[in-house]
């Protein structure tokens, strides 16, 4: 059953092909790549229901006809390796969901894009899997997206901070009812409004919540900059 009519984008379900890894290791520096996919670039589409809270305000390419990865963040290695992404939804119809990569994956922010909107996920490449190393490009992953129905709805994030190193806020439930876990996804971008690191958490607490109840969260950035950013709340529960 299709909530809201809508489809759901399994957002790095996403079967990722990792291309042009060096085995042979090294320090190359990380970097920020974006993945332009034709067109101007453009705010229209992000955040349209104002759930997501934060100060940036970022553009993304314009899209074809399908779903399509338009922007592509920092490559961070680590026991589980992470790479963000944006997706933009081209088609006709509206997408909503969540994500996993070879199984593992945080939720897409926001769970539902309607025409022309995007989305924000953290891609994660878990230990034990075929992992990018630090010396591959980001532009060498591939990513394919595909869409499946969502049992997940956002909740409204306010008053998000950067304190200490960790982004802190809290999100409540906008009309119906929630439940736990409560996943929350943090994205970061530059003074430039590239996109550049992710992070995923869990909001405090594990009680049900009715209209306007609230959860608070705090995500770690790890000492990653991030002068910008962007983050999302969702939750299992009718919304």
């Amino acid at each position: 059953m299709w909530r809201s009519g809508r489809v759901a984008v399994v957002g790095a379900a996403l079967a990722l092909v990792v291309a042009g890894c060096d085995p042979s290791g090294g320090g190359a520096p990380r970097r920020a790549v974006t993945q332009t996919a034709g067109g101007a670039s453009t705010s229209a589409g992000f955040n349209a229901a104002g759930v997501l809270g934060g100060n940036a305000q970022p553009t993304f390419p314009a899209s074809g006809s399908s779903l399509e990865v338009v922007a592509r963040g920092t490559l961070v290695t680590g026991t589980t390796a992470t790479i963000p992404v944006a997706v933009r939804n081209g088609t006709a119809e509206a997408d909503a969901g969540g994500s996993t990569a070879h199984g593992t994956g945080s939720t897409l922010s926001p769970s539902e894009l309607g025409p022309g909107e995007v989305g924000l996920v953290v891609v994660s490449f878990p230990a034990g899997t075929a992992q990018p190393t630090r010396r591959t490009d980001p532009a060498a992953v591939d990513f394919t997206v595909r869409a499946s129905s969502s049992r997940l709805h956002d909740l409204k994030v306010s008053a998000v901070s950067d304190a200490a190193g960790s982004l802190t806020g809290s999100a409540s439930e906008p009309s119906g009812s929630a439940r736990a876990p409560y996943p929350v996804s943090a994205y970061c971008f530059d003074d430039d409004g590239a996109l550049t690191y992710g992070a995923t958490s869990f909001a405090s607490g594990a009680k049900a919540l009715s209209s306007g109840d609230a959860v608070s969260f705090a995500v770690g950035l790890q000492g990653l900059p991030c002068p910008q950013y962007v983050v999302g709340v969702a939750a299992h529960g009718a919304g």
